[in-house]
């Protein structure tokens, strides 16, 4: 089930490890510590300096919002809608940069905010750049750019003009009707979030539309048996493969729609709370499929996030034996997405020990102290975490494809680093409202 308190999925996808390290290497005892922040930084400098796809740069962008912005993300207190004042504390100064980045690079002419030859990937900076246009008139160098148009140029596309299956789910690619699950991170999320923005008013048929696509995408790749999301089909070619970071994309994504339409004024509409009641149901099979996959030697979050620390590059802030992100079979050398993805993990995993925290303290308040949240907290160490690998799902021998979905709760904490960038240190809130009906408890 998911977590009463809300549960908060969030995906990395880093360590492919060749098949010379057995699969049985020590793992050091848990360090229930922060990542330096030194370290993380030279992370985030490898991923924007590598990151010049339209979905590395839309991940990136979000892991930026989770990490240094909490509050402003759809699993925020303050995410949907966003403050229009963009100053202080909520300046969201490196999400802005790579909307702006990737406007500026944009060809004349193209209907996508990026060039590229997916449908899929160019959403991804979809909302980065509607938090651009939405506290535009607060930053005076951004005053006077048009994001609005390139903004409704895309959403047309992906709804009028993009390639369906004959049941209407948008393919990933432009040239020929294509699925994979990697779209589910990618454009539905935008598409709940453009709905979703100018609150009290919301465009209920497109914010209906984005839980539509990650239902009809599911009707096509969850596979009963082992309960995982396939990574591509139809088209030219397909990948039948569960692979571990295509069903993190999927979880990940399912989230963050879920979360936003949560917040929306539509949320305890009838419709809409069958659709979150769904996409919890989703989120969580994906959860709960994977974990059967769990290496025996990494048995909670943090054991996995050792996993990953210790992969980091001290020197240059590269996570080594990583996946090829061009060649997903093959082990890689660098992974900008799986830089990312390491952010994505410190930011959930802020969370989830500044929830703990709170139960913890004295000056916790009476609700978030009671028994009952306690209990959920053991959940998320003992049954939300997972470590895929492609060796174990699909009997891949060329090496391990690792993913870790974890959860992350209530609160996210503002460390140093996180306040420097002028991030609220109360942090995100998972899935703002607490639902007071049965039919749904977030």
């Amino acid at each position: 089930m998911l977590l009463r308190i809300s549960l908060f999925l969030t995906v990395l996808a880093t360590v492919s490890a060749a098949s010379k390290h057995p699969k049985t290497r020590a793992i050091a005892p848990r360090d229930d510590s922060p990542i330096d922040d030194g370290l993380l930084e030279l992370v985030r400098q490898r991923a924007r300096d590598t990151s010049l796809r339209s979905w590395e740069l839309g991940t990136l962008a979000e892991a930026f919002l989770e990490l240094d912005w909490p509050h402003l993300s759809v699993f925020g207190e303050n995410g949907v809608p966003p403050p229009r004042d963009g100053t202080g504390p909520n300046n969201l100064t490196t999400v802005l940069q790579l909307a702006n980045y990737a406007l500026a690079i944009r060809p004349e002419g193209i209907v996508t905010l990026f060039a590229d030859g997916a449908v899929g990937d160019p959403p991804s900076l979809g909302v980065a750049v509607l938090l651009a246009n939405w506290t535009k008139a607060s930053h005076p160098g951004m005053a006077r750019n048009n994001y609005d148009t390139p903004l409704r140029q895309q959403m047309d596309y992906v709804i009028n003009e993009a390639p369906r299956t004959d049941d209407g789910a948008i393919s990933h690619r432009s040239e020929r009707v294509q699925l994979w699950s990697d779209f589910i991170y990618m454009a539905p999320p935008f598409m709940a979030y453009y709905a979703a923005l100018h609150q009290p008013t919301v465009d209920r048929d497109l914010l209906y539309e984005s839980y539509n696509q990650i239902k009809l995408y599911r009707n096509y790749m969850f596979d009963e048996d082992p309960g995982l999301w396939k990574h591509i089909l139809m088209g030219n070619f397909q990948d039948e493969g569960h692979w571990g970071t295509g069903n993190g994309w999927a979880a990940a994504g399912i989230m963050r729609v879920l979360c936003t339409i949560n917040q929306t004024t539509l949320g305890y509409d009838p419709d809409f709370v069958a659709a979150q009641r769904d996409l919890q149901n989703w989120a969580t099979e994906i959860v709960n499929n994977a974990w059967k996959f769990q290496q025996s030697s990494i048995d909670a979050a943090v054991r996995a996030r050792d996993l990953i620390r210790s992969r980091i590059n001290p020197n240059d802030g590269w996570v080594d034996q990583v996946v090829d992100p061009y060649a997903w079979g093959s082990e890689g050398k660098e992974s900008p997405e799986g830089q990312s993805f390491v952010l994505l993990m410190e930011a959930a995993w802020r969370g989830w020990r500044s929830y703990l925290d709170s139960v913890d303290s004295p000056s916790s308040s009476s609700e978030s102290a009671k028994p009952t949240a306690t209990r959920t907290t053991s959940t998320v160490t003992e049954e939300v975490t997972v470590t895929l690998t492609s060796e174990e799902v699909d009997g891949e021998t060329q090496g391990i494809q690792q993913a870790t979905i974890t959860g992350k709760t209530s609160t996210a904490a503002g460390s140093t680093a996180t306040a420097t960038r002028g991030s609220s240190n109360r942090g995100s809130k998972v899935c703002r409202r607490k639902l007071k009906n049965k039919h749904l408890d977030l």
